[in-house]
């Protein structure tokens, strides 16, 4: 065995991380459907499905890398045809990367907007998020694939052509990619700390939210170790950015699926002997512009469709409060 291959990083960060992901997303999918109280499947949760899928399209990838093109070993000891073809490999990983980060961060506004997309102020702040998260992708794709000058140039480096700074590029996006997450992770809290609900269930449902956490974590490690990428030696330096990128998108999928599995732990438990439902939290919800629903609702078409329940998180919304039932249908008091 070649002292100098690491491949075994790749290989150990990709299947530990990937199988936690691909174990729950199908729990979510059930969850969702035959949980406590079924709600269907909804677009936060087909987003999500469609992360897992580009995934295992990543991680087939980087596999393929190891086998056929010397992902691990030095560049130096391999054949310039065989660096070639792990160059296209690599490019084919990067837009693989973009499109995964993109699917999980749009999962996520979309179950926001599942929550609380009852606040017209709240819902314009998600759609706008959403739109810089696909604009963020589709630069990163053209600057990724046109960053040569030819594009062969990127695997063929006898011709003659120009690249900008890889390394640098990789590191910038990195960085910029975790400020999404930061600002995708912040985007809820407003929401919960203004709802009537006392400090420990805030706490609670900010916990919920703040999963996404190690999601950064796992970022500013993949961050630094872009600081040891070498141009000169893709097949080597890049192992254990690919290792961290890994896991950072399967993390980022397991902590997206964790806050919808409440419905199904609420099923498990209703049959556990001697057990009780646990009491839901009460959600006093925020209405138009941040206005409670306890004040006199107005009658608009939209206002009708405010009351759509919260099970995942345990928020439970009161129709008497709101004067409106559970389908949106005004209570007429007689």
């Amino acid at each position: 065995m070649n002292q100098d291959n690491i491949a075994w990083h790749v290989w150990l960060g990709v299947i530990l991380s990937i199988i936690p992901a691909t174990i729950v997303v199908p729990i979510r999918f059930y969850a969702r459907t035959h949980g406590s109280e079924p709600a269907g499947l909804q677009a936060d949760d087909w987003l999500i499905l469609a992360a897992l899928v580009v995934n295992w399209c990543m991680a087939a990838i980087r596999f393929n890398a190891i086998v056929e093109d010397g992902y691990g070993v030095h560049a130096s000891q391999l054949s310039t045809s065989t660096v070639s073809d792990f160059q296209k490999s690599f490019l084919a990983v990067q837009q693989v990367y973009f499109l995964n980060a993109a699917l999980t961060k749009c999962s996520i506004l979309f179950l926001y907007h599942r929550i609380f997309g009852i606040s017209h102020r709240f819902t314009v702040i998600l759609w706008a998020t959403g739109t810089l998260v696909v604009t963020y992708f589709i630069i990163c794709v053209c600057v990724s694939i046109f960053g040569c000058v030819p594009v062969s140039y990127f695997w063929d480096k006898a011709q003659t052509g120009h690249c900008i700074n890889e390394v640098e590029f990789f590191r910038g996006n990195g960085i910029v990619n975790m400020l999404l997450d930061v600002l995708i992770l912040c985007l809820p809290l407003p929401m919960v700390w203004r709802l009537d609900l006392g400090l420990q269930q805030k706490i609670a449902v900010t916990g919920i939210f703040g999963l996404g956490t190690f999601v950064c974590l796992v970022s500013i490690m993949r961050i630094v170790a872009f600081a040891h990428s070498n141009q000169n030696d893709p097949t080597y330096t890049t192992v254990d950015t690919a290792m961290w990128s890994s896991i950072e998108q399967s993390i980022g999928i397991v902590c997206t699926c964790l806050p919808t599995l409440r419905p199904l732990l609420l099923w498990i438990w209703k049959w556990c002997p001697g057990s009780s439902r646990p009491t839901p939290i009460p959600l006093q919800a925020m209405g138009k512009e941040g206005r409670d629903l306890q004040q006199p609702p107005r009658s608009s078409p939209s206002e009708r469709r405010i009351l759509q329940s919260s099970e995942e998180l345990g928020l439970k919304q009161y129709s008497s409060a709101s004067g409106y039932d559970h389908d949106g249908h005004k209570i007429e008091h007689v």
